[in-house]
């Protein structure tokens, strides 16, 4: 048995086709899907389910001022164990073949590359 869990907005963070795909299928019609992944392809989208159901995709870069203090209380008193997201440290002057290569080639490998300046 599936339990569909339908939402009123839902965030793409993968950069891949499927977790596209689950963003746009798990929003309520007349929702939004908020993509702030980077991608390496294209993304194939039928425009039937967007438009008859009248869903909207918006795309961010950044994150509004309040997401940093409320996401480093939450790291502060052990609600959430950040140490587990960090997969690699790289030096800022190896960050090019290190870093944005490094999850070019071994995307499923990382979840965030932290890069420090020594």
């Amino acid at each position: 048995m599936y339990v569909v869990m339908v939402v009123d907005v839902a965030f793409e963070t993968t950069g891949v086709q499927s977790g596209f795909e689950t963003a746009l299928m798990s929003v309520n019609q007349g929702a939004r899907v908020v993509v702030t992944s980077i991608w390496e392809k294209e993304v194939n989208l039928h425009l039937n389910n967007l438009v008859l159901a009248e869903k909207e995709i918006i795309g961010t870069l950044a994150y509004n001022r309040g997401v940093f203090p409320a996401t480093i209380s939450l790291i502060e008193d052990g609600r959430i164990d950040a140490s587990k997201m960090i997969t690699k440290k790289v030096k800022l002057e190896d960050v090019v073949k290190e870093g944005f290569e490094e999850l070019v080639k071994n995307k499923d490998q990382h979840i965030k590359i932290l890069v420090t300046p020594v």
